[in-house]
């Protein structure tokens, strides 16, 4: 019984250190600007109610905007072959999290991107992809979670 106890807080052990390691060895990805570079926006939700508008949106429904087939693909999945549009995501060591629409054919392709994290009131956003003229417009889709529905018109 002892030996089965040992087993499983050493398993416990290591899978906490792993987790942890992982945590904080995610950073941006490289088509990201350094986050000191990114003007921050204020939101007066909080941190997860912004995710979870982002990551639950119903965006699969809405028009035939390049965003909204991707995320009728398979949100914060890549689908498993062919073309299509997919939302790549992260956490980062200070909880922040990234978003980013790419395509499956060309990965390397950011289409558009966020950068959310904890603030003192709310959630700071900051935004990829996106011309400072559309960063209001940003502003709003995020609070309005269509965000990626709106990837499209925001990136013009």
């Amino acid at each position: 019984m002892s030996s089965r106890l040992t087993s499983l807080a050493i398993a416990l052990l290591c899978f906490a250190s792993t987790s942890a390691t992982g945590r904080e060895n995610q950073v941006l990805p490289a088509d990201f600007p350094d986050r000191a570079d990114l003007e921050t926006f204020p939101i007066a939700l909080s941190l997860s109610a912004v995710n979870r508008r982002i990551t639950k949106s119903g965006c699969g429904t809405a028009n035939d905007d390049m965003s909204a087939l991707g995320l009728s693909s398979g949100l914060l999945t890549r689908p498993s072959g062919g073309d299509g549009l997919y939302v790549d995501k992260g956490r980062l060591a200070d909880g922040a999290r990234w978003y980013a629409m790419r395509n499956t054919s060309e990965p390397d392709i950011l289409y558009c991107g966020i950068v959310v994290s904890k603030a003192d009131q709310g959630t700071q956003v900051s935004f990829v992809g996106v011309p400072q003229r559309n960063f209001q417009s940003a502003v709003a889709a995020v609070e309005a979670g269509n965000f990626f529905c709106k990837c499209k018109q925001l990136s013009r």
